[in-house]
């Protein structure tokens, strides 16, 4: 399963840098083997892998993509890049850097407590976790990888209701 795993998310990770003839934004197998057997990321190299995925204009060097997350307020101020990253933080940036809408919480009050409740409730967070709990390397492409499907799904839909 982990294999199965690890394939699909370099495939979906690495899609746009096989599409175009140089991307700055591809990372290498290596990087992403490493990333998946980790077991917990921090917020510096999760900001990377999440603004990648999401195919935002963020730089993704160094701490660079920590720092745009930072600004935009779509990392809580109180986390720092190398801190291991938690779920609930690590919703609220997911939720924003893909643009997704919220429930009625979550839109008067987009916070790290209502991303992890709105994720968990369109099952991108599986069973029942601790928002405090660490994020390892599969755990975050597993949620990217929900995310990403998700998006595909609703992107289908849209086709579909063009051609009725």
């Amino acid at each position: 399963m982990k294999s199965f795993l690890r394939m699909v998310m370099t495939a979906a990770l690495l899609a746009p840098a096989l599409l175009s003839p140089v991307s700055a934004r591809s990372q290498s197998a290596g990087e992403l083997d490493a990333l998946l057997d980790a077991p917990a990321v921090t917020y510096d190299t999760a900001a990377r892998f999440v603004l990648a995925a999401a195919d935002t204009d963020a730089p993704l060097e160094g701490d660079a993509a920590f720092r745009y997350a930072q600004e935009r307020r779509w990392l809580p101020s109180w986390v720092t890049a190398g801190e291991t990253a938690r779920l609930g933080p690590l919703s609220l940036l997911i939720m924003q850097a893909f643009g997704l809408k919220g429930g009625l919480a979550y839109t008067f009050f987009p916070n790290a407590h209502y991303a992890y409740h709105e994720l968990s409730s369109r099952r991108i967070i599986q069973d029942r976790a601790d928002p405090e709990l660490p994020v390892s390397g599969d755990w975050l492409f597993f949620m990217i990888g929900r995310v990403l499907a998700g998006s595909g799904e609703d992107l289908m839909e849209e086709a579909g209701d063009a051609f009725r």
